[in-house]
């Protein structure tokens, strides 16, 4: 004859709480200081990599016209007809959009780790031991790469800041935005030129205002002089 076989229930309140579900093990990793240094480490990596890469495609530059702008279309055309024209590297753009956020928001998580680990503020000039100039100026260093990205980007990718912009000629594009270089350079010997003859303009009158005082009587000479110090003060301002 079978026997029932009777469970016991919960004694308490808490015994009947569900358990704390686990977070996945990637996110558990980065909610911590090490996992934070490791994504910073894996994603910096991943983005010098790029550089090292996208710098060796673009010395195609050198080799001509026709060579780059073979290059930039053998982008746009990865794994055609497998995947439709700039998918791939629309997808490989937002994988390095996710680097760069992630490196970003991990090196902002660490940076208020670090300020929130203490209560009190250190009292005296911190005395670095290990941390050399770069490892103290890297969020510095970090703003100012951002900004020129942003710059890069709306220059030759979105034609923002170039107004020859030609989408999908490379080359062009690139001689495009140097060529103002050269007008800036231009523009500056230019300016450069016209101080130097207003300069020498300027110190003539004066010398010519020097002979007229000396040929001018001593009761008028305030005039003259009060001239000259007008000009000599207008040249200093220069």
């Amino acid at each position: 004859m079978a026997q029932a076989v009777s469970t016991r229930g919960p004694v308490s309140g808490t015994a009947t709480a569900g358990k704390k579900r686990r977070k996945l093990f990637l996110l558990d990793l980065y909610s911590t200081a090490v996992g934070k240094k490791y994504a910073m480490a894996l994603s910096g990596i991943a983005l010098m990599g790029f550089v090292l890469v996208h710098m060796i495609g673009n010395l195609k530059v050198y080799l001509g016209a026709e060579e780059i702008n073979h290059y930039g279309e053998f982008l746009r055309e990865l794994l055609v007809p497998l995947a439709p024209r700039t998918v791939v590297l629309w997808v490989m753009r937002l994988g390095l959009i996710g680097a760069v956020a992630l490196h970003v928001h991990a090196a902002y998580s660490l940076t208020q780790l670090n300020r929130h680990a203490r209560s009190v503020k250190y009292q005296s000039a911190r005395d670095y031991q290990v941390a050399n100039f770069a490892s103290r100026t890297m969020r510095w260093t970090g703003i100012i790469v951002l900004l020129f990205l942003f710059f890069h980007l709306a220059d030759l990718t979105w034609g923002w800041f170039n107004p020859d912009f030609v989408r999908g000629d490379v080359y062009y594009n690139l001689d495009a935005s140097l060529s103002r270089l050269d007008q800036y350079k231009s523009n500056s010997v230019f300016a450069r030129n016209q101080l130097g003859l207003e300069e020498s303009a300027l110190t003539s009158v004066i010398d010519n205002l020097q002979r007229v005082r000396e040929l001018t009587p001593e009761d008028h000479r305030r005039l003259v002089d009060q001239a000259m110090n007008e000009m000599k003060q207008a040249h200093e301002q220069r």
